[in-house]
């Protein structure tokens, strides 16, 4: 009986080494294949930060390096955030700021005494994606009531990149929650309904929003065979082979580059966009602010492309049907009659000549510059009607004769 045990723990002993030089070879093999793959990515100078297409670009205002931008850019990071899912993590940079309340840095003249709140809200083309902080959209509306209309305010840059019209509105109500009150407040929209649309089945969600699904409670015990996996798949992601075998195999990318508005849910998205803006509008009645909607422009409706255009506009080509698709479900609707100030800036740059596009729908500094212009004048007209509507009010109680009845304390 005893030799029967013997042979069994030999025999395991034995099969245990078996496995154990097994998979000390196949870990030798894989290290080899890896340390292989890392002196490849060295040759082939992919150590180096890739900046893409967009470090050709023109139409800086500022004195930007656009190479040295685009590195900046891919550095910033985001951090999570309340309902809103998240927002811009700290950032130091010499184009790009970002300050420890998650908010880009908005550059407004200096000015004593009261200045008016102008909240803006969007996605990356508000927040400022291909502009230096001087030369976004928020700082340039600043500068321009400023410099052209004569008004100080204190202008909130709370776009975000990837923000859809809905995360919008929920950092809207925060920010009053919090008894943070604007007088004006400006939306920029458009990309990011579109993107969304084109990825999802449901309209009106936010993009990747299956990656938000992935990380719930990832890290409950309930989950943890699956954090364990995602543990695997990030150490494999992040490995010199896979980065090399996803550079030479590029699967799905022409079905990706083909027309995919066809089959989405346009109405939907047009249906979700109008009521958050109506949701908004609703909001101010109770806030006393005057909320202002704009869809922005795309790439696709200037006719007059730059060089760097043309390629940023053949580049995206794909996503054109798509902005149609969007943009006329969008003007089919009557927001005059429903009392929301809502400006459809889609031609705003059909005939300009000049480099007004980073891409298919970021804008150059000198195209925020153009959007700033057309938002600084309702802004304005909308400030000015506040501030005579305030002196009317006061002009008014002066006038009127005090009746010390009115004034009397009540008899408890």
């Amino acid at each position: 009986m005893k030799g029967i045990a013997r042979g069994a723990i030999h025999r395991a002993a034995a099969w245990t080494k078996e496995i154990w030089i097994i998979a000390g070879v196949t870990l030798a093999l894989l290290l080899v294949i890896e340390g292989g793959s890392y002196l490849v990515y060295i040759a082939l100078g992919l150590d180096h930060p890739m900046v893409g297409f967009r470090a050709n670009a023109t139409g800086f205002i500022a004195k930007v390096d656009p190479a040295r931008y685009s590195l900046e850019l891919d550095s910033t990071r985001v951090r999570w955030w309340p309902y809103s899912y998240w927002r811009g993590k700290e950032f130091t940079g010499e184009y790009i700021n970002v300050h420890p309340y998650g908010l880009r840095r908005t550059v407004n003249p200096p000015h004593p005494g009261f200045k008016p709140n102008v909240f803006m809200f969007g996605g990356s083309p508000m927040w400022g994606f291909g502009a230096s902080d001087e030369y976004t959209i928020p700082s340039q509306v600043s500068s321009i009531l400023h410099s052209k209309y004569g008004i100080a305010v204190n202008v909130v840059n709370y776009a975000q990149l990837g923000f859809v019209s809905s995360q919008s509105l929920l950092e809207l109500m925060g920010e009053l929650r919090g008894r943070r009150l604007p007088e004006v407040v400006v939306f920029l929209d458009g990309s990011n309904e579109i993107i969304s649309t084109m990825v999802h089945p449901t309209a009106g969600i936010t993009p990747n929003e299956g990656n938000r699904a992935r990380e719930f409670n990832l890290v409950n015990e309930t989950r943890f065979s699956e954090l364990r996996m995602e543990a695997l798949y990030s150490l494999v992601a992040s490995s010199y082979t896979y980065t090399l075998v996803k550079r030479v195999r590029t699967p799905g990318t022409a079905e990706s580059k083909q027309d995919q508005s066809a089959g989405k849910d346009w109405e939907g998205m047009a249906r979700s966009y109008e009521f958050n803006i109506s949701s908004a509008e609703s909001i101010s009645k109770r806030f006393w602010y005057k909320p202002l909607f704009y869809w922005q422009p795309f790439i696709f409706s200037k006719k007059n492309l730059t060089e760097y255009e043309k390629y940023a506009a053949e580049y995206s080509a794909y996503i054109r049907p798509a902005t149609e698709e969007a943009r006329k479900r969008l003007i089919s609707r009557d927001f005059q009659a429903a009392g929301v100030k809502f400006t459809d800036l889609s031609d705003l740059f059909a005939d300009s000549t000049g480099p007004m596009f980073m891409d298919w729908c970021h804008f150059t500094e000198t195209g925020n510059r153009v959007i700033a212009e057309v938002m600084a004048a309702d802004i304005a007209e909308e400030l000015k009607r506040q501030i005579a509507a305030i002196q009317a009010s006061k002009d008014s109680a002066e006038e009127s004769p005090r009746d010390p009845a009115a004034t009397k304390p009540e008899d408890n």
